[in-house]
């Protein structure tokens, strides 16, 4: 979703000659690689990936200084994959998103609490583009990692397009119950509309109408 803060990130980087011809070291990366993040990522959610694409090929190489930290790079990979999806590199995407994978579960710098966190942000992502490519049983092997309603949610219209009817109520309807204790109403509308879907398609008519009533 886009902010006020990624316009403002934005103008404030492309005003300032100082961050714009700024040259890392060892010494100082580990401040500037999480403010050259922040734009990288107020581009992508503005969607002026053209812009996202040449400041991370400009940034590719601070990457591999030495002082660097994991997660610094797991978002730098993040990044990169979230570019390369939306600009229709799938494959290309699916491995960024793969070697942040790796380098989430290999770290032994990360904490327990963020080591979660990113694993359930990364195996979305995999899925999600799985998702896009029409490969949705590699979408759902990476969204059944992690149970949260998003993941329910896609596990759900994944099976929908396998034609998998069955297994779509029992995720879809494992979804609105946790979006409805979760306060997501969002999630609790769209995953009965995929209730109603599997139940149209499973010849309980009337039930996929009171669904959605």
């Amino acid at each position: 979703k886009t902010t006020d803060r990624d316009h403002e990130i934005k103008k404030l980087y492309e005003a300032s000659n100082f961050l714009r011809t700024f040259v890392p070291t060892d010494e100082n990366v580990t401040n500037y690689a999480p403010a050259i993040l922040r734009v990288v990522y107020a581009y992508l959610k503005l969607k002026e990936i053209d812009s996202a694409t040449r400041l991370i090929n400009d940034i590719q190489s601070y990457f591999s200084l030495s002082n660097i930290s994991d997660l610094d790079m797991y978002s730098f990979h993040m990044a990169t994959g979230q570019a390369q999806v939306i600009a229709g590199k799938f494959k290309d995407g699916i491995n960024s998103h793969i070697l942040a994978l790796k380098l989430i579960q290999g770290s032994t710098s990360i904490s327990d609490d963020d080591r979660s966190k990113k694993l359930v942000q990364v195996n979305a992502g995999i899925g999600n583009t799985y998702l896009e490519l029409g490969d949705y049983k590699n979408a759902i092997k990476h969204y059944e990692k992690h149970d949260t309603v998003y993941n329910l949610h896609n596990i759900a219209l994944a099976q929908l397009e396998l034609s998998q009817w069955e297994q779509a109520l029992i995720s879809a309807t494992a979804a609105s119950k946790m979006a409805q204790q979760q306060g997501s109403n969002l999630f609790w509308a769209n995953s009965n509309v995929l209730i109603a879907r599997a139940k149209h398609q499973l010849g309980q008519t009337d039930e996929a109408v009171e669904t959605i009533k």
